[in-house]
């Protein structure tokens, strides 16, 4: 009311629409009335592929839009917060970890207990977008050779290694841990799904599937590498018969 409401109004004097606004006249002004500008947009992907699509109870997804947040800043410390930088969000009615959060961008983990399906997710209770929930939606980040430098052409890693690939979207581990919490090293909290890896169409023997020790909605594989010739082969990781996005590899 504190808003539209009128002044004294004219006596036989009868508002008039017209281009989907209403035009009143008082003793002293005429009231042009209309809808208020929409909430800005979001748009959610998949924090690794940064693919459109369903994800994974326990993933990152990556959370597009403006306005969102006061200010740019990191979630300082385990387990992650449920606000961040002014900013929250909901996945179903249920509160979302924050990893990362901006004006334009925030990064933030799906619950766990999100149910397969169609969630919604809001930002600030004031803009949301519908986010489809599968069991498995896994999107690799990349990937560390065995000595612990990053996979790169300047970088290869030999061929029949162990590498370890960094990713998100496997699903549900057991034993659980928290949403926003770090994962344990001790136990490993391994993936329920049966996750298998190719990599220039060659299947490459899975050794470790489970949370990344330290992250949180971070996922590990190790696998080891086949016996491949010198060159830049296509890596990609499938949980529960879902495939991820592929990334290059470079082997020696």
């Amino acid at each position: 009311s504190s808003r539209d409401a009128l002044d004294g109004f004219v006596k036989f004097s009868t508002p008039m629409v017209a281009n989907g606004k209403v035009y009143a006249v008082t003793n002293d002004a005429l009231y042009v009335l209309g809808l208020l500008s929409p909430p800005p947009a979001i748009s959610i992907t998949n924090a690794a592929s940064q693919q459109v699509g369903p994800a994974a109870p326990g993933s990152l997804i990556s959370i597009y839009g403006s306005s969102l947040a006061q200010s740019t800043l990191g979630a300082p410390s385990y387990p992650l917060p449920a606000t961040l930088a002014g900013a929250a969000v909901t996945v179903g009615g249920l509160p979302a970890p924050l990893l990362y959060a901006s004006p334009g961008l925030i990064n933030a983990q799906v619950p766990f207990e999100t149910s397969a399906g169609s969630a919604t997710v809001t930002v600030n209770n004031n803009v949301s977008a519908m986010l489809s929930i599968a069991a498995t939606a896994p999107g690799i980040f990349g990937t560390i050779n065995a000595d612990g430098t990053v996979n790169s052409s300047s970088n290869p890693a030999p061929s029949g290694s162990l590498v370890a690939v960094f990713l998100t979207g496997l699903g549900a581990v057991n034993p659980s841990v928290g949403d926003g919490a770090a994962a344990p090293a001790a136990p490993f909290s391994y993936v329920s799904a049966s996750v298998s890896a190719t990599v220039g169409g060659q299947t490459a023997q899975v050794a470790f599937a489970g949370l990344a020790p330290g992250f949180a909605g971070l996922y590990q594989v190790n696998l080891i590498l086949p016996r491949l010739a010198t060159g830049t082969y296509p890596l990609a990781i499938t949980a529960g018969n879902v495939q991820s996005n592929t990334v290059s590899i470079y082997v020696q």
